[in-house]
């Protein structure tokens, strides 16, 4: 070692965001990039009060199906919608994809989400399966400030899996 010692698992990381195979690239902050497990009691009188209860009112970004454990309890996994915040571009796909959404003709997509290290090189990866827009902020817009003019994507999707051979 050069005498310097780190304990960073991944300095100078950066990440890079797919649609499907389309590389979108140009965010400076991805949130919501978790999940949780919750287990269905037998005293909750029908599934709807469950989700509801479990999920709160429309605050959940993704669903895995429930699953039964070895000794029949039922799981449900669940996440928070993944939130895309970049700066202002010339690229139009993520728009574009919001605008068949609102047209009705939207279809789901797969997002990646790929961590790589200091050299560039693919270290973690994560993919949000059946993914859907559906916020989308505009920037905060003040006259004689320099800041950069941030939008903001908000997707719900069917839950978390890591990407394996990274």
């Amino acid at each position: 070692m050069s005498g310097i010692e780190r304990d960073d698992p991944l300095p100078k990381f950066r990440f890079r965001v797919e649609i499907d195979t389309m590389v979108v690239g140009g965010f400076s902050e991805v949130r919501g990039l978790s999940m949780s497990i919750a287990e269905r009691k037998e005293d909750d009188a029908d599934d709807r009060s469950f989700w509801q209860r479990l999920f709160g009112l429309g605050r959940s970004g993704g669903l895995d199906s429930t699953k039964k454990s070895n000794d029949d309890r039922q799981f449900a996994t669940t996440s928070p919608t993944l939130e895309l915040r970049r700066g202002l571009t010339e690229e139009k796909a993520l728009w574009t994809w919001y605008e068949e959404w609102l047209n009705g003709s939207g279809e789901k997509r797969n997002i990646r989400l790929i961590l790589l290290d200091e050299h560039g090189i693919e270290a973690r990866g994560w993919e949000c399966r059946g993914a859907k827009p559906v916020r989308w902020v505009g920037p905060t817009l003040v006259a004689g400030e320099s800041g950069i003019a941030l939008e903001t994507f908000e997707l719900a999707h069917e839950g978390i899996w890591q990407l394996d051979g990274l």
